[in-house]
């Protein structure tokens, strides 16, 4: 899907679909790549019987499933069957009982190896493995439910014509001679009839015991025995190797698949190593079976991430590696996505430093085009008056890297809700902090006023008179910096800071810094009345950072929400980077949901929300639309609330 693309003329919309000037990009596999070299080293494990086991690896989304479908297209004599062994974290979460908490579990090899069974049986014909035990369920036709039922029709007349011959005959004797119906009904009294009957019976019972016989059919549908009030499991669902336990017919399943290649996908997000080895064991065993009948090898293709193995253990695994080159990464996601935004001629609506920023964090194509297709749904359905297409971008990259955040989110929780829920607590500490600089500048100006001393001289000429007046007369007779330097090695302690401070404040009245302190005082004012207006990205800085997205919350039990699902995910650093530098910010509801003109926005309904249960918002709380919030509210509400109100 990645990979350089051919020009398909039967496929003219295989790069997307386009309808009303629409440009769609689909996130499906293509089958028209240019895969050149990778189609001769595909070759070479076809060529040489020695490789069986070949593992075609490469980071997500760098193409290897493109690189199969495209191989199989060309070489239609080729059969292939494909397991996607899909996973999902949420799949195997369970209970921990002990501290009631939730755990993610990971699946066992064995239900692993049963899923692989499973898909493998689904794509197999079954009258090519009429004698597996496994089963799938099937649909009858109508032509068979109808053939089925009249050959049970048929059975039971013959068996009733049969075993009731006498009665028969007899019944047919009492009608009149003269009667023509009797005529026609004696013709089933004949030994010819009798004869014609058993042999119609015979063949409807040897047709349903050879089906029976051949399908195994008995096998399958004893599943559970009961003797002596005990039930036996006959398939319990243990952690036993199913391979191991069936291996027989998983053998026979292999054997009789008549295809060139199996190839499993997505094996490689449970990793297990495990499974890999089982596996091979099994390819071994069933190429000496297929050797022994001189039919045609069977080889497993492997689609796995790179990493899976971290030391060279994988070519101890695999005959033959064929190594694939992604064609995204954060170097050059830049221009895939600009590339995609050309096609629906958005490139001009966003900011380009800001496209150049999220790519950064991007690195899998698949991600790269799902955003773009969700951006020009969301752009072109969202009724937002004066939409920022840069929020609205970063808004649905965030919804496709954090999903259940996202949903969370839309009802007002989630880790981003607990970000922007920090904005008052972040406030009062950016005031306590201006405060204390206030409180400082406040002390630094009135000792500024009080200080009566004009120079630093007199500063001299009062701690001599006051620790060293016996001598005061010859040590005044020194120069200002020679008399300075005595005084600074004679004092010490709390006499030395004192003497110390009354200098440095006699330097600043002689410098005229009163001025100075006091238009300093004011800035830090009016820096402090503007942080109630001011913005989560202004708030966030680098001495809190760490603290805002260690964000962590309590529900009204006690219970502690660390959303560590959120900060391990890969792409944190890509959260992170939207809202440090505000395209995620307290506006977000705008670019969630469909606006009406007339409708009350999520800012609002919160806000109402607060005055009924008499929760007060922040000073610079703000509201979208006040005269609507102002109809919602009741005149009593009001007046109880009107100090609270921030509209």
């Amino acid at each position: 899907m990645f990979l350089r693309k051919k020009r398909c003329p039967e496929k003219a919309m295989s790069e997307g679909l386009v309808k009303k000037g629409y440009h769609f990009e689909k996130l499906a596999p293509i089958d028209c790549a240019d895969i050149d070299v990778y189609e001769e080293a595909i070759n070479f494990a076809f060529e040489n019987e020695d490789i069986r086991n070949i593992a075609i690896s490469g980071a997500y989304g760098s193409g290897k499933s493109s690189i199969l479908a495209s191989y199989k297209k060309k070489h239609t004599n080729k059969k292939f069957i494909h397991i996607s062994l899909a996973h999902f974290e949420s799949e195997y979460i369970k209970k921990d009982e002990e501290n009631e908490k939730e755990r993610c579990v990971k699946p066992s090899e064995s239900v692993l190896e049963g899923k692989i069974l499973n898909q493998l049986i689904h794509q197999l014909n079954e009258d090519d493995i009429p004698q597996t035990n496994f089963r799938v369920k099937e649909t009858l036709s109508g032509k068979q439910i109808a053939l089925n039922s009249v050959a049970i029709i048929a059975l039971f007349v013959t068996v009733i014509h049969l075993a009731l011959s006498y009665t028969w005959i007899a019944f047919i004797s009492s009608f009149s001679q003269i009667c023509w119906f009797r005529s026609i009904l004696e013709l089933t009294t004949t030994p010819a009839s009798f004869f014609v009957s058993g042999c119609v019976g015979l063949f409807i019972i040897s047709y349903f015991v050879i089906s029976s016989v051949r399908r195994q059919r008995f096998k399958s549908a004893i599943r559970k025995l009961s003797f002596q009030g005990n039930d036996i499991e006959l398939f319990e669902n243990d952690n036993d190797s199913f391979f191991d336990k069936y291996l027989n017919e998983v053998l026979y399943l292999f054997e009789n698949a008549n295809v060139d290649a199996i190839v499993f996908e997505d094996i490689d997000r449970y990793d297990m190593e495990g499974i890999f080895e089982r596996l091979h064991e099994v390819n071994t065993l069933v190429n000496i079976r297929l050797s022994g009948k001189r039919e045609r090898i069977i080889r497993f293709f492997f689609l796995l991430r790179d990493d899976l193995f971290v030391s060279k253990d994988r070519t101890k695994f695999f005959d033959y590696i064929i190594p694939v080159v992604p064609v995204l990464d954060s170097s050059n996601s830049y221009d895939q996505l600009i590339g995609h935004m050309k096609k629906n001629r958005l490139e001009a609506l966003f900011d380009n430093r800001f496209l150049q920023g999220i790519s950064l964090y991007i690195d899998d194509m698949r991600l790269l085009k799902n955003i773009c297709n969700e951006f020009l749904i969301y752009y072109n359905r969202l009724g937002t008056t004066e939409p920022n297409p840069n929020k609205m971008l970063a808004i649905v990259a965030y919804k496709n890297i954090f999903p259940k955040d996202f949903s969370e989110l839309q009802i007002n929780k989630g880790f981003v809700y607990a970000i922007f829920a920090q904005k008052t607590k972040l406030i009062i500490e950016a005031e306590r902090v201006l405060q204390n600089e206030i409180d400082n500048l406040d002390n630094e100006i009135s000792d500024l006023e009080k200080e009566k001393l004009q120079s630093l001289r007199e500063v001299d000429v009062v701690f001599v008179d006051k620790f060293y007046q016996a001598s005061a007369a010859s040590l005044l007779r020194n120069g200002e910096a020679q008399l300075t330097n005595w005084l600074k090695q004679q004092l010490s302690g709390s006499n030395l800071l004192e003497y110390n401070n009354r200098r440095s404040i006699v330097k600043q009245k002689i410098a005229n810094e009163l001025k100075n302190k006091e238009m300093q005082r004011e800035n830090v004012r009016a820096k402090k009345e503007k942080l109630k207006q001011k913005k989560m990205v202004d708030l966030i800085n680098r001495d809190n950072v760490k603290v805002v997205f260690s964000v962590t919350t309590k529900n009204a039990l006690g219970e502690e929400t660390t959303y560590e699902e959120v900060k391990r995910n890969q792409y944190f650093d890509l959260l992170k980077y939207l809202i440090r530098n505000g395209y995620i910010d307290e506006a977000y509801a705008d670019y969630m949901t469909y606006f009406y003109p007339n409708s009350l926005a999520t800012v609002d309904k919160v806000f109402l929300q607060s005055v009924t249960n008499k929760r007060a918002k922040e000073y610079a709380y703000e509201l979208k639309n006040p005269a609507l919030v102002l109809s919602k509210l009741r005149p009593r509400k009001i007046l109880c609330n009107r100090r609270k109100m921030t509209v």
